[in-house]
Order: C-alpha cells, then sequence, then structure tokens
C-alpha cells in the first residue's frame, strides 16, 4: 500500500511540473494531426467551461419568443 500511494503522489507531482508542456504536447498533436475537433477541445479546457447565456437576442426576452424567432430564421435560410 505504501508503494502504490508513494506512485500516486509521484504522478500528482510529476502531471503539476509539466502541465504546461502536457498542454503544448496536446495543441501540437491536433494541429500537426489536423484534428480540429481535438485542438478545440483542447482550448475549452484550457479557456475554462463557463457558459453565459445572453437573457436578451435582438431584443426579445422571453425564451419563446427567442426561439420562435430563430425558428423563422431558420426558415427564412434553409426553405428552397
Amino acid at each position: 500500500m505504501h508503494r502504490t500511494r508513494a506512485a500516486y503522489h509521484y504522478a500528482v507531482r510529476y502531471v503539476r511540473r509539466r502541465e504546461t508542456a502536457i498542454v503544448q504536447e496536446n495543441f501540437a498533436k491536433s494541429i500537426i494531426g489536423n484534428l480540429n475537433r481535438d485542438f478545440w477541445s483542447e482550448v475549452r479546457k484550457v479557456k475554462g467551461s463557463a457558459k453565459h447565456v445572453s437573457n436578451t437576442v435582438d431584443g426579445v426576452t422571453d425564451s419563446n419568443d427567442i426561439a420562435d424567432m430563430f425558428a423563422d430564421k431558420y426558415d427564412d435560410l434553409y426553405t428552397i
């Protein structure tokens, strides 16, 4: 048990020391491999995942009205 605990703490210290290098390696791998999804996933990890939702869209504040507005815009854009 002592050996397992020591290995765990060593791994945690190793990752903390190399955190920046690990992030940079992940960015480089995603760019070199042309993996856009992985690149943006890494960006979100670094940037954080705080999401702010607006209560007002084009002056409309009611959620049902906002949904209707988006439906109308979608209908206008994608109707043949």
